[in-house]
C-alpha cells in the first residue's frame, strides 16, 4: 500500500511504524526516571502544604478499582463507536493514541513528582507517630490519579466529539467523563493523600496531554485515510491500463498483396 513517511519529523501516534519505537521509548523513560532520581530532604519549592492530622488513610480508589473501571469504560467507548460508526473509527490508531496519552501523562507526572518531591499532607502526622515513611510519601505534586483520569477523560471526549460529530452526544459524554474524573481526583484530597493543588494541577496537565495526543492521533488517521485513497486511485489506474492493453479490439490489420503493383500492404479487417 502506498503510504507516507513514518519519520517525516512529526509525532504520529497511531502509526505502527513509529509506535514500534516511540511506545517502548516512552515506557523506558518512565522506568529510568523512577529508578535513578535523587532523594532530597526538602522539596524543590517551599509549597504551602495542606496538613492532614489524621495520618495516612487507605486509598479509596486503588489500582484494583481503577484498572478494571478504565478497561470496562474504554471497551464501552471504543466498542460502541466502532459498532455504531465503523467507517469513522480506526481502532488501532485510536487505541494506540490512548496508550501514548497515558505514557506521556506518566512522563510528565513522574518528572514533576521526582523534581519537586513535595510531602504528602499526612507526612507530618506519620512522623510524629513514629511510623515508617515511604519514598512515595514525599512525591505528592502532582497527583498521578488526577492526571491519568483526566487524561483518559479528555482523550475519549475529543474522540467522541470527532467521531460522532454530534453536539448533544459529545457534550453529554464530556460531562459524564469529566464528572467521573473529578470524583476520583477530589477523593485524593478529601482523604488526605494529596493537597488540593496537587489534584487541580494534575487535572490540568492530564487534560492537556489527552487533548493534544488525541488531536495528533486524528492527524495520523487523516494521513492514513489519504494514503489509502491515493493507493486505491493508483490501483484503479493501473487496472484500467492493463485492461486497455489486453482488450480485444473490434478490428485488426491484415496483410494484403497487390499483384498489379507487386507490393504488400495492410487493410482493416473487422473482428468476427
Amino acid at each position: 500500500m502506498m503510504g507516507f513517511d513514518a519519520w517525516n519529523g512529526n509525532y504520529q501516534p497511531g502509526l505502527w511504524q513509529q509506535d514500534l519505537v516511540t511506545l517502548p521509548l516512552q515506557g523506558a523513560l518512565v522506568f529510568a526516571m523512577n529508578k535513578t532520581y535523587t532523594k532530597t530532604a526538602h522539596p524543590l519549592v517551599p509549597f504551602q502544604a495542606d496538613v492532614f492530622p489524621g495520618g495516612r488513610n487507605p486509598t479509596q480508589h486503588s489500582k484494583t478499582f481503577l484498572v478494571p473501571l478504565g478497561l470496562g469504560w474504554g471497551l464501552g467507548v471504543f466498542g460502541g463507536l466502532k459498532a455504531a460508526l465503523p467507517e469513522r473509527v480506526q481502532l488501532y490508531p485510536a487505541l494506540s493514541g490512548l496508550a501514548h496519552t497515558h505514557l506521556i501523562t506518566e512522563i510528565l507526572t513522574s518528572f514533576a513528582k521526582l523534581s519537586f518531591q513535595r510531602p504528602r499532607p499526612f507526612l507530618e502526622a506519620e512522623q510524629k507517630k513514629g511510623r515508617e515513611i515511604r519514598d512515595d510519601d514525599r512525591l505528592s505534586f502532582f497527583s498521578g490519579h488526577s492526571s491519568h483520569v483526566f487524561a483518559f477523560s479528555a482523550y475519549t471526549s475529543v474522540l467522541v466529539w470527532q467521531t460522532t460529530q454530534n453536539r448533544v452526544v459529545g457534550s453529554l459524554y464530556t460531562l459524564i467523563a469529566a464528572s467521573a474524573a473529578s470524583w476520583i481526583g477530589s477523593s485524593r484530597a478529601i482523604r488526605g493523600q494529596h493537597n488540593w493543588s496537587d489534584v487541580i494541577v494534575g487535572g490540568i496537565v492530564g487534560s492537556a496531554a489527552g487533548t493534544w495526543v488525541r488531536l495528533r492521533t486524528e492527524a495520523t488517521e487523516e494521513n492514513l485515510r489519504a494514503a489509502e485513497a491515493q493507493n486505491s486511485k493508483l490501483q484503479g489506474e493501473q487496472k484500467s491500463g492493463r485492461n486497455f492493453a489486453t482488450e480485444k479490439l473490434p478490428w485488426s490489420f491484415s496483410p494484403v498483396y497487390s499483384p498489379s503493383e507487386n507490393s504488400l500492404g495492410l487493410q482493416f479487417v473487422k473482428a468476427l
